[in-house]
């Protein structure tokens, strides 16, 4: 995702405890990293929502085309 847009996995008013799946792929050829930034909020930015935390996955296969490698991000929302 870019230009600060965010991409909702688990909306508000989703019964708990909720479990999201969604794949992602590399933006450019020989790609070695992704980050994944977490927020809390509706907002369709990033920056109107909490940040919560970051989660960087290093290395990636390489060389690789974009869009070649695929990333499946599991996001989960328990009763706390």
């Amino acid at each position: 995702i870019a230009d600060d847009v965010c991409e909702p996995l688990i909306r508000r008013g989703t019964p708990l405890p909720a479990s999201e799946t969604k794949l992602f792929t590399t933006t450019q050829d020989s790609q070695t990293a992704a980050w994944f930034e977490v927020y809390a909020g509706e907002r369709p930015f990033c920056n109107g929502n909490r940040f919560l935390g970051s989660v960087a996955l290093s290395p990636l296969p390489t060389p690789s085309y974009r869009s070649f490698v695929q990333l499946e991000v599991i996001a989960e929302a328990h009763h706390q």
